[in-house]
């Protein structure tokens, strides 16, 4: 008796593992449709034209200057462009477990590519 109540115990316990999240960095990608500046920092967010942005506050990536810096948010803000002119995917890595669930995505260290 002891030895199955131990069981379902472990097996309560393995079952429910899966919905503790444990999202860590992703890319998101899509084809940039607006790049808007934020105040007077160089700071700034995209839209993709894609769903590829759906689980973000509307549909937005921030590109903080508080967090990444000048040189970083210089960078992604020139391969933003480029995406929203050459209509090429750009790949921005987020990740959920640092910004949180709320729906706020800003861009994380690698920051960004074009494909």
């Amino acid at each position: 008796m002891r030895y199955t109540f131990c069981f379902l115990i472990i097996m309560l316990a393995v079952l429910n593992f899966p919905s503790i999240s444990f999202g860590g960095a992703a890319y998101y990608e899509g084809v940039v449709s607006r790049v808007n500046l934020m105040g007077g920092d160089s700071s700034f967010y995209v839209r993709f034209s894609n769903s590829g942005l759906d689980d973000c506050k509307h549909q937005r990536v921030y590109f903080p200057l508080s967090t990444l810096g000048k040189d970083a948010v210089n960078r992604a803000y020139a391969l933003a462009l480029i995406s929203f002119t050459t209509q090429s995917t750009m790949r921005i890595v987020i990740d959920k477990d640092i910004n949180g669930y709320d729906g706020n995505c800003n861009a994380q260290g690698q920051i960004a590519g074009l494909e």
